[in-house]
């Protein structure tokens, strides 16, 4: 379940929510119908429309503590110390 969470979190980061939701909608024959059910909304029509509705997440920054441990592939951490500062002096 951490991986999951992770791997949720770093999409949001990346803004690719709903891309990496669209490539498992239109791969749910093979990859999703071992784990749902038929009647799962995963696997029914209406999918689709919950996967356009994330696209709107991407208007929204997302920085979140990942803990880089935890998951198998590289982040770009941005270091924001300096405006941190900067903003402390103002």
């Amino acid at each position: 379940m951490g991986r999951a969470r992770d791997w949720l979190r770093l999409a949001l980061m990346q803004k690719k929510l709903a891309d990496y939701l669209k490539i498992l909608i239109d791969h749910k024959d093979d990859l999703l119908s071992e784990y749902f059910e038929p009647d799962a909304l995963m696997m029914s029509d209406e999918a689709i429309v919950i996967m356009g509705l994330l696209v709107g997440l991407n208007v929204v920054d997302c920085n979140l503590c990942v803990k880089v441990n935890r998951i198998i592939f590289a982040l770009n951490v941005i270091n924001i110390q300096e405006c941190l500062m900067l903003f402390l002096l103002l």
